[in-house]
């Protein structure tokens, strides 16, 4: 009996049931012991999924496996830089600026010895390293100084400053420190006087010349034929130069290196020091004293 009325109460849930679902209603609770699953089992609930009102349902978040660091890369050695001369700077580095720097004499060798230079990195491309630097006061007659160790440094551009007493910037490269700068193929050379507004500056690839700056051999008379003016050349040598005393040693960019013979009158000559007992200090003028301020200066490159 109680068998029937169990399976009677559950068809007339059933019934309530279906008419429910047909008119849109809400189903009936199940009370006390008929809630069950439909397996049997009491109280089993569906897995809950993750929802977004506008995405919709959303996967569980997944955790990335930590990211295996890569190997360090070992750093490329940087090789040591022993520059011969201001040109090998200025292609190493072309935005270096014009002053002072180091340079290497021997670079190439173990023995290489490092010494201070005046590096002009502006005029005509830069590049060019000072090889003699004399800014002579008129009326005095100072030794030169030919180095074997190092070279002058620039110092004032003020015609009348005795630099004779500043060994820094007194003296020019004699022929075996020259010889040390292999890779130069320029000389640059630049005077003016307090005798005339004219201005002396060219540059000049003569091989003869720059031999003779090596050797203390030879002269510089073929530069005539081979220079090119620069900024501010006004003078008339080297172009119309008849005269260049040869085999003066280490005197060979000092001792009368070029000018112009002038018959019945001094020569016009670029001269440091030059004419024997004479002392003459000269640009592009003839005096044969030392009675002007000059200022003459030679580069290469």
């Amino acid at each position: 009996m109680k068998k029937y009325q169990a399976a009677l109460a559950t068809s007339a849930w059933l019934i309530l049931l279906l008419c429910a679902c047909r008119n849109g209603g809400d189903a009936p609770q199940l009370q006390g012991d008929e809630q069950v699953s439909s397996t049997g089992d009491a109280d089993v609930l569906p897995p809950v999924e993750v929802y977004d009102s506008v995405l919709g349902p959303v996967a569980p978040a997944v955790t990335e496996p930590e990211e295996t660091p890569s190997p360090q890369q070992t750093p490329i050695p940087v090789a040591p830089f022993y520059p011969e001369s201001c040109a090998a700077i200025k292609k190493a580095r072309p935005e270096a600026l014009s002053g002072p720097y180091k340079i290497y004499l021997d670079a190439n060798l173990e023995t290489r010895q490092a010494i201070d230079a005046s590096c002009d990195m502006q005029t005509d491309g830069g590049g060019w390293t000072l090889m003699l630097s004399y800014n002579h006061k008129g009326g005095t007659t100072p030794a030169l100084a030919a180095r074997t160790e190092n070279l002058p440094l620039l110092g004032s551009d003020i015609l009348g400053e005795d630099e004779s007493t500043k060994p820094l910037f007194w003296g020019h490269a004699g022929n075996v420190l020259f010889t040390k700068f292999a890779s130069a193929k320029e000389l640059r050379f630049y005077c003016r006087s307090s005798q005339n507004t004219r201005v002396v500056h060219f540059k000049t690839s003569e091989s003869t010349c720059l031999a003779a700056a090596r050797t203390g051999q030879g002269n510089c008379l073929s530069v005539r034929n081979s220079f090119t003016a620069l900024t501010g050349h006004s003078a008339s040598i080297p172009g119309n130069i008849n005269r260049s005393d040869s085999n003066q040693l280490n005197f060979v960019l000092t001792f009368n290196p070029f000018g112009r013979t002038i018959d019945n009158a001094p020569d016009v000559m670029w001269s440091i020091a030059g004419d024997a007992g004479l002392n003459t200090w000269e640009c592009d003028f003839g005096s044969d004293s030392a009675a002007f301020h000059t200022i003459h200066r030679v580069w290469f490159r």
